[in-house]
């Protein structure tokens, strides 16, 4: 026989309502104790979340490399700079492109990877900021400019190795792998870079002059010259490798030849002075 109580659902066991210090505690923020602890954060969260472009402002540029997220290298470089000195900064990643427009790119000069040493690299290749002492590869490139007789108004050893001049003249001065770990060369190849400096000289004007110093420049280069350039190519200005190859760098007149030939394509020579005002061109 059925009692009253079979005619009701049996009363749900609630839990227990958390306390003060339970909620205040599930409220409370995680502390990421390590940059292990943020490195395991970041694993979760998406790669296209990371923007490898923040920093680009010049629109040429940006247009060419918009098409491509590289979202690995993206999330590759906010991992290391949470463990590790990386040099250039975020802001002076892309001070090569941001200081010289795809179409005013007269000239291309080809490095490898940025300076791995404190205060250096700030983004265009081989160059140094005011007050920073010019590195070795740096010295012989103003040696070669002083003893080549095509550059008659260069004359005496520059006070610094800051080469912005050059790059607002239409130098751009390219690093293959653009950014690098503290101490360690080579440390970002092979992450990404090489597809991002790759669409760059892609993207060139065609009637442009290649400076390439080194095995490593030409191989990098060469695939992207067009009908109406120029390639020159020498060893490497490093003390190493600046005159001990068949296309030694010293003495080889490079600069002198590069403006011949951006007078035969038409356009003005660089001044190849670090210091003075910008001189008036006609070709922009």
């Amino acid at each position: 026989m059925k009692t009253i109580t079979d005619f009701f659902a049996p009363i749900s066991k609630r839990q227990a309502p958390a306390s003060n210090e339970e909620q205040s505690e599930n409220k409370r923020p995680k502390v990421l104790s390590s940059p292990k602890d943020t490195v395991e954060l970041l694993s979760g969260a998406t790669q296209s979340s990371f923007d490898l472009f923040e920093h680009l402002y010049e629109p040429s540029w940006k247009e060419v490399l918009a098409t491509k997220r590289h979202a690995s290298l993206a999330a590759f470089l906010h991992k290391e700079r949470l463990s590790q000195k990386i040099y250039p900064s975020p802001e002076d990643t892309f001070t090569a492109l941001n200081s010289t427009s795809r179409h005013t790119t007269r000239v291309v000069i080809v490095g490898q990877d940025p300076y791995h040493q404190p205060g250096q690299a700030h983004g265009l290749s081989f160059s140094v900021r005011k007050g920073v002492r010019p590195p070795p590869s740096l010295v012989n490139i103003y040696k070669e400019l002083i003893q080549d007789p095509g550059v008659p108004n260069f004359t005496t050893m520059p006070s610094h190795g800051y080469l912005l001049r050059w790059a607002e003249q239409g130098v751009l001065l390219l690093n293959t792998v653009m950014t690098v770990r503290h101490g360690d060369p080579n440390s970002h190849k092979n992450k990404g870079w090489e597809d991002v400096t790759d669409a760059i000289l892609r993207a060139c004007p065609e009637k442009v002059v290649f400076l390439l110093w080194g095995k490593p420049a030409q191989a990098k280069a060469e695939r992207f010259t067009k009908a109406g350039s120029t390639v020159i190519s020498t060893s490497h200005p490093s003390p190493l490798g600046a005159a001990k190859t068949n296309s030694p760098f010293l003495k080889s007149c490079c600069f002198s030849r590069c403006n011949d030939a951006l007078i035969k394509m038409g356009f003005d020579p660089i001044d190849w002075n670090v210091d003075g005002p910008l001189p008036k061109r006609t070709d922009d």
